[in-house]
């Protein structure tokens, strides 16, 4: 009875590590199966990347030669936009020295200030417009005579006689975009053949001219009534996010965010001050 009575045990020892064998045997079995399977998913990954790389056309390389008004657009188009990723970075005045305000480190130009208590304050730039516009003008004039002067030499290279008159060009600004008109007479021989050229233009989406357009009617609003209303100012033009920061001498900054582009920039406002305590 006794003997049976510990083979019994026995058996059931013998079972309990079996099973436990098999279950660790099992265990193994899927941490091998979910390392294949990772291994596999690397793999993919690597192979989409590489062929992503692969497949990717090459930067379209535009002839100056061969497409002059295409060769043009793409000049001044990288001139724009430049001009304008220089002027949101500096707030409206990349090249500030005075009559600022640091936040977060950055230059805020004050656009209306007051030094007295109680008035409201002086716009310091009634011509918003211009001015961004004239900062754009200035850097496209520049880029656009030094790739009309690489195209001259272009021709000149492959064997062609140049004649060219002065350029004038122009810069406008509409709702969603950055635009350049340039008239500049090109006249190029080679043989028998001649080509003329006269009209070139150029243009960037970009918010730009709403962003400055939001920042003068805040300040217009500021130096008559001392305040703006950003909350319904967001209901009836919500492409515009506006957001205002009150510093500790009553100045206000504010921040300008196109929705759609993300692009924005700062502005800073004090006006009707009150003295300290009242």
């Amino acid at each position: 009875m006794d003997d049976k009575i510990t083979r019994n045990k026995k058996s059931k020892k013998s079972h309990s590590r079996l099973h436990f064998e098999s279950n660790k045997d099992m265990l193994k079995c899927k941490r091998s199966q979910v390392t294949i399977f990772v291994i596999i998913a690397l793999i993919i990954v690597v192979i989409i990347a590489l062929l992503f790389v692969l497949i990717r056309k090459p930067a379209v390389i535009i002839s100056p030669t061969a497409d002059p008004q295409a060769y043009m657009a793409d000049c001044v188009e990288d001139s724009l936009a430049k001009s304008e990723t220089s002027i949101l970075n500096g707030n409206f005045y990349p090249n500030i020295t005075d009559n600022f305000i640091l936040y977060y480190g950055k230059k805020v130009p004050y656009l209306c200030i007051t030094s007295q208590f109680y008035l409201p304050c002086v716009n310091q730039e009634p011509m918003m417009i211009k001015a961004v516009k004239d900062q754009i003008l200035a850097q496209a004039k520049k880029d656009a005579d030094r790739c009309f002067a690489d195209m001259m030499a272009s021709f000149r290279k492959n064997g062609y006689a140049v004649g060219e008159e002065n350029m004038n060009l122009s810069i406008g600004l509409a709702s969603n975009s950055v635009y350049s008109d340039i008239t500049k007479k090109i006249t190029v021989t080679k043989d028998e053949e001649t080509r003329n050229f006269e009209k070139f233009s150029a243009s960037i989406i970009s918010p730009i001219y709403r962003l400055a357009e939001t920042a003068r009617n805040i300040v217009n609003y500021e130096s008559a009534l001392c305040e703006f209303n950003e909350m319904k100012w967001m209901m009836n033009y919500p492409d515009i996010l506006i957001r205002r920061f009150s510093t500790s001498d009553q100045t206000k900054v504010y921040t300008l965010t196109d929705k759609v582009s993300g692009k924005s920039v700062n502005f800073a406002v004090k006006t009707c001050a009150l003295p300290a305590g009242v």
